[in-house]
C-alpha cells in the first residue's frame, strides 16, 4: 500500500448536503480519511495510490458537489 494526501482548494459555500457526501467518502475501499477545513477552503483527502489514482478522488469531490476551484492538487 502506498499512502498519499492529496489537498484540494474549493469554492465556497459548502452545504450539508455536500459534508454528508463527503462524509460517505470514508466508506469507499482505499480512502483512508478526508479531512474538510472551511478556514482556509481545502478539502484534503488521505488514500492508498496503489487502489485509487488522483483523478478517482477529484471525480469522487466534483462528485459530491464540491466546487473545486482548479484541478491541481497539491500533496501534503
Amino acid at each position: 500500500m502506498t499512502f498519499l494526501e492529496l489537498v484540494f482548494p474549493y469554492e465556497p459555500p459548502v452545504n450539508e448536503r455536500e459534508l454528508s457526501s463527503l462524509n460517505a467518502m470514508h466508506g469507499v475501499y482505499g480512502i483512508r480519511a478526508v479531512k474538510f477545513n472551511q478556514r482556509v477552503n481545502t478539502v484534503a483527502v488521505e488514500y492508498d495510490a496503489s487502489r485509487l489514482t488522483k483523478g478517482d478522488i477529484e471525480f469522487m469531490l466534483r462528485n459530491a458537489g464540491i466546487r473545486l476551484r482548479n484541478t491541481t492538487a497539491r500533496a501534503a
